[in-house]
């Protein structure tokens, strides 16, 4: 009988779905799917293509190919987009890049939904591209570990897509029992906030900064996007606890914007730092803001 083969091929269209029809199961590797949607000039795949090959007696084989969530390379100079992508997959699989080659940047190409917290090791360098997508946890209940980043490196979030904020991606749905339902800034750890959001993340119990909380020795810098309807006991926009400068955290903000945040704890004062504060709550840490 007759055997198909279909390697590096490549489909263009605005529909979905593909049937191809051999009288042997065919052998499919290699094949890209673009569509009329993709955003310009970055090889985005928009749609999922199904492939339905028929065999025998109408059997046929169902084949997904899914689009990328993201694709990652070497970041340019002062931390641009790379000239040359050097792969394209899963957040995961650009994560595990990240956290294996400092200097990494990663472009979302999709919305993710993800049940695990997205880890930035410790000694690298990153930047993460919304690109006008959103990262969502979608717990609507805390757990531990419920937060959607966790910072241990050098970590800068932006968003190429658009200069209009409130049309960035996201970073959302973080729900945890301990300190940063959207972002945790561990020990060490360096953020730098250039754009997107930060919205409708949060923690339970005695924990601060619904939307980003720092730790000891480490470092938040925002200076553009926007953090909004989060929610703590304290700090529902920002949380800096642990104070005991000189290692406590730092928060400098020369830009963007923290609105509707809720702190649901009582207030208090201590060691001269005010405790309670729905937008940014420091304990008390050094905090600058200016711009």
């Amino acid at each position: 009988g007759l055997t198909a083969a279909i390697s590096n091929s490549t489909v263009t269209g605005t529909g979905n779905t593909c049937a191809l029809f051999f009288i042997q199961p065919p052998t499919i590797t290699g094949h890209t799917a673009t569509a009329s949607t993709n955003k310009s000039g970055d090889g985005a795949t928009a749609v999922t293509l199904d492939i339905n090959v028929y065999g025998p007696s109408n059997t046929y084989k169902y084949v997904k190919i899914a689009p990328p969530q993201a694709q990652w390379g070497g970041a340019g100079s002062d931390g641009a987009a790379p000239t040359t992508w050097i792969g394209s997959g899963t957040l995961g699989d650009a994560m595990t890049y990240a956290n294996a080659n400092s200097g990494a940047y990663i472009k979302l190409q999709g919305n993710v939904d993800t049940t695990a917290v997205l880890e930035f090791a410790a000694g690298k360098t990153t930047v993460l591209d919304l690109n006008g997508f959103d990262i969502d946890r979608g717990l609507t209940s805390a757990i531990q570990n419920g937060m959607v980043l966790k910072v241990s490196g050098d970590l800068t979030l932006c968003d190429s897509s658009t200069t209009t904020v409130a049309n960035q991606g996201k970073i959302t749905g973080g729900n945890s029992t301990f300190d940063g339902g959207g972002v945790s800034v561990q020990k060490y750890g360096r953020f730098t906030m250039n754009g997107g959001n930060i919205a409708n993340n949060s923690v339970s119990e005695s924990s601060v900064g619904g939307g980003v909380s720092v730790a000891n020795n480490a470092v938040f810098t925002m200076k553009d996007g926007s953090i909004h309807n989060n929610t703590a006991i304290w700090g529902g926009g920002v949380g800096v606890p642990y104070a005991n400068s000189p290692s406590g955290g730092s928060f400098t903000m020369t830009g963007g914007s923290i609105t509707d945040n809720t702190a649901t704890g009582s207030a208090y004062s201590a060691s001269g730092g005010v405790m309670l504060g729905g937008g940014v709550y420091t304990y008390p840490a050094i905090m600058s803001i200016g711009g």
